[in-house]
C-alpha cells in the first residue's frame, strides 16, 4: 500500500482565500497611512490655537517681545529647558515666531555632559543656536554637571568652544567654569562688546588672554591669577574675587573706577607685603567687602584709600592679631561718609569704640565680638545722647544711628540699656531743630536694635526682678515703633553669606541651654526677649 495516498490534502480554493485576505490587510494598512498621514497634515491645533482671541489678535511683534522677556527673565544658571525650546514646542505658530527672533536665542545655557554622543548632540544645538541668534549680543553660561577635576573625561569638546568662538564679537557675558579647552581656544580671538566675565574653578595654571576687552565692567574670578588675565582693571565697576594677598593688592592698585568690590584673601604666595608709597585711591568706590585673615587685612586696607565709601563689610575669623589700628588709619586717609558698617570679630572693644568715634556718619551698625571679647557698659552709655562724653569729645556718639545688631559677650548693665532706648527713641522733633545747640545736639532715631548675647552667665547674675522690670520697659518701648530683638544665642545669627561659600567665621561653642521666646504681638512693631532658666 502506498503512504502517500493517505496524506492531508489543502484544498487549493482554501489557499486562494487566505492569499486574498493577505491582500487585502495589505491594502487596509496602506490606506490607514495615508490617512494617518492626511490627518497629521491638518495641524487642527494649530488651527484650534488660530480661534483664540488671545493669539490671533496678537501681532507677531508683541508675541516675540512676550517671548524674549520669558527668556530673559529665566534664571540661565538653572539650566532648566531653555524658554525657546518651551515655546517652540507648543505649536507650528509659535515655533515660526521662535526661529525667526534672534533676541530669544541670544542666551546660550550649555550643561556639558560626559558622552560623546551628547558632546556631539551639543554641537549640533550649539550651531542651531547661533544660527537663530543672527547678529544678536550673546550672553553665554557654560558649566558642567558636577565640579570637574583634571581627572574628570572628557572634558568639554573643543570644538565646542570653537563654534562659541567663531562669534567672540558678540559674546557680552560670558560665565564659564576654568575650562582648559576655552582657555587655549581665546588667545587669538577679541571681545569687543565683552562687558561681564565670571570664570569659576579651582584652575590656577591657566592664562586666560581676552586681550583686554573695552567694554569689560564686571568680573568674577575664582581660580585664575591676577597676571593670567589678559585685561584692563581700569575699567571695571564691580569686581568679586577669590586671590592670594598679594594678587588682591595688585587687583586693588589698578582698578581705579571700583564702585563695588567683594574679595576673599585667604592664602600668600610668600612673605605678607608691606604696602609701599602712597596708597592707591578708589574714588568712586561705594561698596567693599572683605573676606580674609587679620594678617591679610592689614596689608590690605593700608594699599587703598576710599572717599566715597558707603557701606564697609570686614569678615575675619577669631584672632587675638591687632588689626583695629590699620583700620583708623584707613578711616583717616579715606574721610569717607560712610553710613553702613559690619565688622565680625572684634577683639579690642576700647580700641574699636575709638575707630566709631571717626565715623558720625553711621546709620547702620553691625559688630560680632571676638569670644575673648566683651561689649561693655560703657559702649552703651556712649550711645545714651543724654549723657556727656568725655572731655575732649564735642557732640553724640553715632548720633545717626538707626539700626544696631551686636553678636558676642556683654557686660551692660540693664538700667543703662534701658536707659539709652529710652533717650534714642525721642529725639528732638522738627520743630525743637532751630533750638539745637551744643549742649542739646541733634540725633536720629534708633529704629532697630538686636543684641544676641553668648554668655548665659551674664543674666544668671542678674536679680529676677531686675531683668523683669528691664523687660517691661522693653515692652513698653516697642510701642514706640522700636524693632527690639535681645536674646540669648550662642550662634551668631548675623552671619553674612560668603559669595564662594566658605563660612569664614567658625566658632566652636556648646549648645545653647534651654530657652523659650516671648512674642508680644499687636501694637508693638517687635519685641523679642528670650528667658533663660535660672
Amino acid at each position: 500500500m502506498n503512504l502517500d495516498d493517505h496524506a492531508p490534502v489543502i484544498p487549493l480554493q482554501k489557499r486562494e482565500l487566505m492569499e486574498q485576505e493577505i491582500s487585502t490587510c495589505d491594502a487596509d494598512i496602506i490606506a490607514g497611512t495615508h490617512t494617518l498621514t492626511d490627518l497629521l497634515g491638518r495641524e487642527l491645533k494649530e488651527k484650534l490655537n488660530d480661534t483664540s482671541l488671545i493669539i490671533s489678535s496678537l501681532p507677531l511683534d508683541v508675541s516675540s517681545e512676550i517671548f524674549c522677556l520669558a527668556s530673559e527673565s529665566q534664571d540661565p544658571l538653572d539650566f532648566e529647558t531653555p524658554i525657546p525650546f518651551l515655546v517652540g514646542g507648543v505649536c507650528k505658530a509659535w515655533r515660526l515666531i521662535a526661529h525667526s527672533t534672534p533676541r530669544l536665542w541670544s542666551i546660550i545655557s550649555l550643561h556639558f555632559k560626559f558622552s560623546e554622543t551628547k558632546s556631539e548632540t551639543c554641537s549640533e544645538m550649539l550651531q542651531e543656536w547661533l544660527n537663530r541668534s543672527g547678529n544678536h549680543p550673546l550672553h553665554i553660561y557654560l558649566d558642567t554637571p558636577e565640579t570637574p577635576t583634571p581627572s574628570w573625561k572628557p572634558w568639554p569638546s573643543v570644538e565646542n568652544f570653537q563654534l562659541l568662538l567663531k562669534a567672540s564679537s558678540r559674546w557680552q557675558t560670558l560665565h564659564s567654569r576654568t575650562f582648559p579647552g576655552l582657555s587655549s581656544a581665546i588667545h587669538e580671538k577679541y571681545f569687543p562688546l565683552l562687558s561681564s566675565l565670571r570664570l569659576d574653578g579651582d584652575r590656577d595654571l591657566d592664562v586666560w588672554r581676552f586681550n583686554n576687552p573695552p567694554g569689560l565692567r564686571n568680573l568674577y574670578i575664582r581660580g585664575p591669577k591676577h597676571k593670567d588675565l589678559n585685561i584692563n582693571w581700569a575699567l571695571l565697576h564691580h569686581l568679586t574675587a577669590a586671590f592670594n594677598v598679594e594678587d588682591a593688592i595688585l587687583a586693588l592698585k589698578y582698578s581705579h573706577a571700583l564702585r563695588d568690590c567683594i574679595l576673599e584673601v585667604n592664602t600668600s604666595s610668600g612673605t605678607i607685603p608691606i604696602p609701599n608709597g602712597r596708597p592707591s585711591s578708589l574714588p568712586c568706590l561705594n561698596n567693599l567687602k572683605i573676606y580674609t585673615k587679620a594678617n591679610f587685612l592689614a596689608p590690605l586696607l593700608d594699599a587703598i584709600t576710599a572717599p566715597a565709601l558707603d557701606c564697609l563689610t570686614l569678615s575675619i575669623p577669631a584672632t587675638s592679631e591687632e588689626w583695629i589700628a590699620h583700620l583708623s588709619g584707613f578711616f583717616e586717609r579715606s574721610a569717607c561718609p560712610l553710613s553702613e558698617l559690619n565688622i565680625s570679630s572684634v577683639n579690642d572693644a576700647e580700641s574699636m569704640t575709638d575707630v566709631l568715634h571717626q565715623l558720625p556718619s553711621i546709620a547702620t551698625l553691625a559688630m560680632f565680638y571676638a569670644p575673648q571679647a566683651t561689649l561693655p557698659n560703657s559702649f552703651i552709655k556712649k550711645l545714651n545722647p543724654n549723657i556727656p562724653l568725655e572731655s575732649g569729645s564735642k557732640g553724640i556718639f553715632l548720633p545717626n544711628l538707626t539700626t544696631f545688631d551686636y553678636w558676642g559677650q556683654i557686660s551692660i548693665n540693664l538700667r543703662s540699656m534701658s536707659d539709652m532706648l529710652n533717650a534714642r527713641s525721642n529725639p528732638p522733633n522738627a520743630a525743637a531743630q532751630s533750638e539745637i545747640s551744643t549742649e542739646n545736639p541733634l540725633f536720629q532715631r534708633l529704629d532697630s536694635i538686636d543684641i544676641s548675647y553668648k554668655n548665659m552667665e551674664w543674666a544668671r547674675t542678674k536679680h529676677p526682678n531686675s531683668m523683669r522690670d528691664f523687660h517691661r520697659d522693653i515692652i513698653f518701648l516697642s510701642f514706640s515703633g522700636i524693632d527690639i530683638n535681645f536674646r540669648y544665642e550662642q550662634q551668631n545669627p548675623f552671619l553674612d553669606d560668603n559669595p564662594f561659600m566658605d563660612d569664614l567665621l567658625s566658632y566652636q561653642d556648646e549648645q545653647p541651654a534651654d530657652a523659650f521666646e516671648l512674642v508680644r504681638l499687636g501694637k508693638p512693631k517687635r519685641c523679642i526677649l528670650v528667658f533663660l532658666s535660672m
